[in-house]
């Protein structure tokens, strides 16, 4: 099992408005892998998400989910405050 977590910018550069900062976390499995794409601010909603695709048996057990969303709220934890 392997946990990656990279920054990323949306969007395509071309608007005058800047895109939000987004956040990714890369959950691999074997020789499957699932890449968790949101805005900061959004990580209770991701662990939502991960859990419905858990219930949903979509290839992710309840360990795994347990990882994802320590790492989630790792992520969530050192996020500045507004």
């Amino acid at each position: 099992m392997d946990l990656d977590h990279s920054k990323a910018r949306s969007g395509s550069g071309t608007s005058a408005t800047p895109a939000p900062a987004m956040t990714a976390v890369t959950f691999r499995k074997g020789r499957q892998r699932w890449t968790f794409r949101f805005e900061k601010g959004q990580e209770r909603d991701m662990i939502e998400v991960v859990r419905g695709m858990m219930r949903e048996g979509r290839g992710l057990d309840w360990v795994d989910v347990a990882i994802i969303t320590h790492k989630l709220r790792l992520l969530e934890s050192v996020r500045p405050a507004a």
